[in-house]
């Protein structure tokens, strides 16, 4: 069985446009998978109605053989735990040090009960900025912006990783420095669907890679 799996999904637009159309999609435990599509191809909504903030018109979003649009499953907690979610428009406050910013998401987070001392001190390391920690984030590159945010989201080790455009909008050398961190997370056995318009970027994570365009998915790899 998928960890996830999509089937036979459709949304159209309150204008009456189809922005999806009869997507089917599977991510195996492990596995990394990504979505390569110009802006506004939908892969953004795709990604919102897997976590659960979007719903399609038709069409069934499972993950570990549940549906996500049950609201049961919405209201419980082990389902943040399981499904992580970094979208495009990223979560840091640019007015916040990187130390408060890793707090206060710990401080939301009702996983990690003790240690969080140390959970702060290990993401800092993790993602280099344990000298920057008392900077605004305003003030780091667009790279460590992206490399800490996708730290702050894994907190919780979940089991499936959505990304919006982790490295979109990035130079080559930091796109690649974002690849070997993904491939490192996921060696941890963390299951991945990345959204990109970087192809270049796509291949070198070494996944299975699907086209969106015109509201259809079709797999290049």
């Amino acid at each position: 069985m998928s960890l996830l799996a999509i089937n036979k999904l459709y949304y159209s637009s309150e204008e009456g446009k189809t922005v999806l159309e009869n997507i089917s999609l599977s991510v195996g435990s492990g596995e990394i998978v990504i979505l390569v599509g110009k802006s506004g191809a939908g892969k953004t909504l795709l990604l919102e109605i897997i976590y659960g903030t979007a719903a399609p018109l038709t069409g069934d979003v499972i993950f570990k053989g549940v549906a996500v649009s049950d609201l049961k499953l919405k209201k419980n907690l082990s389902l943040g735990r399981s499904i992580a979610y970094l979208p495009k428009t990223g979560i840091l406050f640019h007015d916040r040090t990187v130390e408060e910013n890793i707090e206060f998401y710990l401080s939301l987070n009702s996983f990690v009960k003790k240690d969080k001392s140390g959970k702060k001190l290990a993401i800092l390391i993790e993602t280099g900025l344990n000298e920057s920690a008392a900077k605004e984030i305003a003030s780091l590159s667009n790279f460590e912006k992206k490399k800490l945010a996708l730290a702050i989201v894994g907190i919780n080790q979940p089991e499936l990783l959505l990304a919006d455009s982790p490295a979109d909008e990035l130079e080559p050398h930091s796109s690649e420095q974002i690849v070997q961190y993904l491939q490192k997370v996921n060696k941890q056995g963390i299951a991945m669907l990345i959204a990109t318009n970087n192809f270049e970027f796509a291949k070198n994570l070494r996944g299975k890679i699907f086209l969106l365009e015109e509201g259809k998915l079709k797999a290049i790899s």
